[in-house]
Parts: C-alpha cells; structure tokens; sequence
C-alpha cells in the first residue's frame, strides 16, 4: 500500500490508535464491576412491571465481527509487508490491529463472564458510550482514507479501506442493541396473599362447624339446643 503524504496521514495514524484504545479502556474497566445490590422493594405494589432484556446474542456477534474487521486488517497489512520485504511505518495499521482485536474480542469475553456473574454489564453508560466514540472516529477514518486514495488503486489499498467501512456497519447497530434493550411487561403476583379462587367455597371456621373432639362435626345451631 502506498503511504499516502498528504495531510490526511497524520490524522489517520491518530484515529487509528484512539479509536479501538477506548473500547479497550471500557472492556477493562469492567473488571472489577461489581453486581449492583439488591432493591428494597417499594410500598407501593406493581401489578405490571417493565423488564428490560440485552440483546445478548446480537451484541456477542457484532463485537465479534467487528474484532474479525481487525484481525483481517491487520493480516492484510502483514502479508503485504513480508512479500514486499518492507514492513511500511507510521501507518499505525498494526497497532490499530492489535488494540482492536485484543478490544473487541476482549469485551466480549468479559462481557459474557460478568452477565454470568449477575453483572448487568451490556447497560453500562461508559461502555455505550466508548461504542458510540469508536463509531463516529471509525466514520472520519473512512473519509480521511476515501480521500487519500488515488488510482490506479491496488488490492492492498482497497482492502485497507474495505475492513474499516464494514466496521462502521458493525459498530452502528451494535451502539444501537445496546441503546436499545428488549422490553418485555411481566406481571406481578404477591405469593403471600391467598388468592380469592382458593378460598370462595370455604367458609371461616367461626361461622361453621364447631370443633368436635368426636367422629363427626357438630353444628354451631343444633348444639345451642342440645340436638
């Protein structure tokens, strides 16, 4: 790949650093995340509560799509430079392969191991944010590279610039599975209270029978005249 020398090298080997350094800061900031306690529970008894669901399934996929955008990048920029014998500097592709890949794969381990542990670690507004970040510097990225491209373009060239396009794919709804939780409304039902089906065909025990220390239950009526 030819190293482009205009102004928009600069601002490229930044982003390309920043962008997946952030998502790495946030996956290890979850670390030492711990499960939020318990809530009293309130005076006031819900009978319809709102319960908010990770899209789990979607999230792992897309983090590891997007770590698979690295890794391919990163291949790509080491093929190249073993068959051409030159290992291209500043281009920061290498260290944008390697904080990406380590990132993204990361937090999808430890985001998978914390939810097994209770953490609710897919609402986290660090880890939203860090996303939303990595989408919009991933985005200025791909401009910056549509305009230092100049023909005749090589393989190389478009790969380069293919794997960052497909990761602002990625990253877009990613952000916006974790924005958006599934929402489901669950009813509540209070176990200590009998309900009403249970007991509509009884009657207390004070207007019934009276106790019986014999076989049979005596009524309350006949036993006031001694029948």
């Amino acid at each position: 790949m030819n190293i482009p020398t205009s102004a928009a090298t600069s601002p490229l080997f930044v982003l390309r650093i920043v962008s997946p350094a952030l998502v790495l800061l946030s996956a290890l900031s979850i670390v030492f995340t711990r499960p939020s306690p318990p809530q009293s529970p309130s005076p006031i008894t819900s009978v319809v509560i709102a319960s908010r669901t990770p899209r789990r399934a979607t999230i792992l996929a897309l983090l590891s799509l997007s770590g698979l955008t690295f890794f391919l990048d990163g291949l790509t920029f080491v093929v190249y430079a073993v068959l051409r014998k030159v290992w291209p500097a500043y281009t920061g592709i290498e260290v944008n392969a390697i904080l990406g890949l380590v990132a993204f794969f990361g937090l999808a381990a430890l985001g998978a191991w914390k939810d097994v542990q209770g953490v609710d670690v897919w609402s986290l507004g660090r880890l939203k944010l860090s996303i939303l970040v990595a989408v919009v510097l991933d985005l200025v990225q791909v401009t910056l590279l549509g305009l230092s491209l100049h023909g005749p373009l090589s393989i190389e060239s478009i790969l380069h610039f293919v794997f960052p396009v497909f990761r602002v794919l990625v990253l877009a709804p990613l952000f916006f599975a974790l924005l958006l939780p599934r929402v489901t409304y669950v009813p509540v039902h209070n176990g200590n209270e009998p309900s009403r089906s249970e007991t509509s065909l009884l009657l207390p025990a004070e207007e019934g029978a009276a106790p019986s220390t014999g076989l049979a239950p005596v009524s309350v009526e006949n036993g006031k005249y001694g029948t």
